[in-house]
């Protein structure tokens, strides 16, 4: 499994979101450590807890993991707020069926016009810029 660590700003290691990557699987676990307790017997009292099975409805841990089109649409949110500019994701119109194809595979219908007449400036499925 690979793993990336975002550590805060502010340097404290409390204060960090971990990436994994199993490497059999198209999916990403997201576990961000954002503990506030500074009292370390109140750290060592949740962990006791948590080793004989408590847990809380609330918690230990916020813990989510993303699919492949979920790190997709945080990577197009990612380049957008860095400015970079990947691969957009071309959309095609299908005259026959009535329908707008997909480079990343996927198929959508629009009622009236086009994607960008409808103001649609990101693919919803991959999360890349349109292109059509």
């Amino acid at each position: 499994m690979n793993r990336h660590f975002l550590i805060c700003d502010c340097g404290d290691y409390e204060h960090q979101v971990v990436f994994s990557f199993p490497d059999d699987d198209r999916e990403m676990f997201c576990a961000p450590h954002l503990t506030t307790w500074k009292n370390p017997l109140r750290r060592l009292w949740v962990a006791i807890r948590y080793v004989l099975g408590y847990r809380s409805q609330f918690g230990a841990w916020d813990e989510l993991v993303m699919t492949e089109q979920g790190v997709r649409e945080l990577r197009a949110f990612l380049d957008k707020f860095l400015g970079e500019n990947p691969e957009p994701c071309h959309w095609h119109y299908d005259d026959d069926d009535d329908y707008w194809e997909t480079s990343c595979g996927q198929a959508f219908y629009l009622t009236s016009s086009t994607p960008a007449e409808n103001g649609m400036l990101f693919c919803c499925y991959c999360g890349a810029r349109m292109g059509c």
